[in-house]
């Protein structure tokens, strides 16, 4: 178990309150915006030696991953709440997935077909 798991009652409005700043005022402090990056062998069958078969993996901060979940879920509320998401976008949208999009194509497809188009 983390540590921050035994204090996060202690932590979380000092948490709230920094995210909270931060997205009213819209100014992130440079340190949530460093990420660590490292390489990352795409497959382990892959040959180590090879550069290509590398991909960058970022590591952020805590901290930066929260903002971004917080300023991610009040924009999708913002957007659906207005009903400025396109009809037929599957992403960002709760219950749906790039399943609920194929589902969607195919039945179109289906009815396109049996209507004769």
């Amino acid at each position: 178990m983390d540590i921050i798991q035994y204090v996060i009652d202690v932590l979380a409005p000092f948490i709230t309150k920094l995210l909270n700043t931060s997205l009213t005022t819209g100014d992130v402090p440079e340190t949530w915006k460093i990420a660590y990056v490292h390489p990352h062998l795409k497959r382990l069958d892959l040959d180590p030696a090879d550069v290509a078969n590398y991909r960058p993996v970022a590591n952020l901060s805590f901290m930066s991953k929260i903002l971004e979940k917080a300023a991610n879920k009040q924009l999708v509320n913002y957007l659906v709440r207005n009903g400025l998401f396109p009809a037929n976008q599957s992403a960002y949208r709760c219950g749906n997935s790039t399943e609920t999009a194929l589902l969607r194509i195919f039945n179109y497809i289906v009815d396109s077909t049996a209507n004769g188009n």
